[in-house]
């Protein structure tokens, strides 16, 4: 199973948010090469800085279309890992949120 490195952070104005952030898949399993695989789900604290840092399935994987919805103290977004990381939340984004 490809795992990509992602991280950002979480501020309103100039502070930083405090909080849980959960990576919600809209799919549960992956097949590669013959192996079925959990797809990465981590829900993680945001440090004192709003930093979070974590490992995301590709959902690139089996020509299948699916995505990660993030749930964060700050509302919900959905986007899709279709890179190696490591990489920003920014870049995966269509707007500025993280």
């Amino acid at each position: 199973m490809k795992a990509v490195e992602v991280s950002g952070r979480f501020v309103k104005g100039k502070e930083p948010v405090a909080g849980t952030i959960s990576f919600m898949p809209s799919r549960g399993w992956i097949t590669e090469g013959g192996t079925t695989w959990a797809v990465l789900a981590p829900t993680v604290e945001l440090d004192e800085l709003g930093r979070f840092r974590v490992l995301l399935s590709r959902t690139d994987t089996n020509n299948l279309d699916w995505e990660y919805t993030l749930h964060s103290p700050m509302g919900q977004l959905t986007f899709k890992v279709e890179t190696d990381g490591p990489v920003s939340l920014k870049k995966l984004v269509n707007k500025r949120f993280a």
